[in-house]
């Protein structure tokens, strides 16, 4: 479970930073 918790939280960090670049765009 904590692995989980913790690919859920990479994904997280991922898609916030795909949202900074289309932001940037």
């Amino acid at each position: 479970m904590v692995i989980n918790n913790n690919i859920s939280a990479i994904n997280a960090q991922r898609t916030l930073k795909f949202r900074q670049v289309d932001l940037k765009k």
